[in-house]
């Protein structure tokens, strides 16, 4: 009789166990970049945008880990100089964990993340070259094409919509540790990104 009551408790924790989760969902969002390096990448770029998307496997009930890619665009802010933007490719993996809250259809959440960040740069143009300091300047300013590791962390807000999708709201940030060789003024690519999006499960 213990058996048989051992083995039903045991399965009615499983089963309560594997419906408080959903296995997969996927991620899709965009928003706004601020850099946070006074001085230096804040001063020569503008604001920027990007777009994230990914597929999240809930490991535990309140523990996700979310594989994603993402797309930066920083355009430059130099006064007659054109392109140069530069673009970070994104990929790595956040830990996403969702602290247990009454019934609610709001959820908030913390993250933390790491991965690679490859960095690509359109050339410079436009009629400031041709001043010999400021194609110098610019010259000093120009990546070299790097791949380069990125650690971040954040939080935000997931609501539910329905009854397999939800919006959310995110901020994170995100340090890509550049090294001095990659350029004379960006070391160290330091940024919030600020990121509204749903999830579909």
């Amino acid at each position: 009789m213990k058996k048989v009551l051992a083995a039903i408790v045991f399965m009615t924790l499983m089963g309560g166990f594997a419906s408080a989760q959903s296995p997969l969902s996927f991620y899709a969002g965009g928003g706004i970049i601020m850099q946070d390096r006074p001085g230096t990448f804040d001063e020569y770029y503008d604001i920027g945008l990007h777009l994230t998307g990914g597929a999240g496997y809930q490991v535990f009930p309140l523990l996700e880990a979310v594989g994603k890619l993402e797309y930066h665009r920083y355009a430059n802010a130099i006064d007659n100089v054109e392109d140069g933007a530069i673009k970070m490719f994104m990929y790595g993996v956040d830990l996403k964990l969702t602290p247990w809250v009454p019934v609610s259809k709001f959820k908030p959440y913390g993250l933390v993340g790491a991965g690679w960040a490859s960095i690509k740069q359109d050339d410079f143009t436009g009629e400031g070259l041709s001043n010999p300091d400021v194609a110098a300047f610019v010259s000093a300013l120009s990546l070299d094409d790097p791949t380069e590791f990125y650690y971040s962390f954040g939080g935000g807000v997931e609501w539910q919509l329905k009854p397999m999708l939800s919006a959310f709201l995110q901020a994170k940030y995100v340090t890509v540790t550049t090294s001095e060789e990659t350029s004379v003024f960006i070391n160290d690519i330091r940024l919030w990104t600020f990121t509204a999006g749903v999830k579909i499960f």
